[in-house]
C-alpha cells in the first residue's frame, strides 16, 4: 500500500492502525524475533510457541477493497485471495484449529468430572 500507486489516503490510514496493532501484538505475545510479512511468519520451529497469529495479504490490482464494490467480479477476486491466504498460512490455520479442539476437549472433560 503506497500513495505513489494511487492508494487512497483513507486506505493507508486504516491499514496503518491494523499494521501498528499487529506489530505491537507480535512484539508482546510472540517470542522475540518472530517475523511479520503482512502475516505472522509461521515455521515448523516456531508454530507451537506463537500466541498471536495474523493472516493478511496486500491486495493486488485485481481486488478492490471498496465497501460499495459488490460486483460478481470483485467478490470472486476477494474469495480467491481469501483462499490463497488460507492456503499460504496452512500451518497457522492448522495450529489454531488444533488449539481450539484441545481447549474444547479439555473443557468437556473437566465439565464431566
Amino acid at each position: 500500500m503506497h500513495p505513489a500507486h494511487d492508494t487512497p489516503l483513507i486506505s493507508i490510514l486504516m491499514q496503518g492502525q491494523a499494521s501498528t496493532a499487529s506489530y505491537q501484538a507480535n512484539a508482546l505475545l510472540n517470542p522475540a524475533g518472530t517475523d511479520l510479512d503482512y502475516s505472522t511468519v509461521v515455521t515448523d520451529a516456531n508454530v507451537q510457541s506463537l500466541d498471536n497469529f495474523r493472516l493478511d495479504r496486500q491486495l493486488t490490482q485485481k481486488e478492490n477493497d471498496a465497501l460499495d464494490d459488490a460486483s460478481p467480479t470483485n467478490i470472486a477476486a476477494l474469495k480467491a485471495i481469501a483462499a490463497s491466504i488460507a492456503k499460504d498460512n496452512a500451518k497457522a490455520v492448522e495450529e489454531v484449529a488444533r488449539r481450539i479442539l484441545a481447549a474444547q476437549s479439555g473443557g468437556q472433560e473437566s465439565a464431566a468430572a
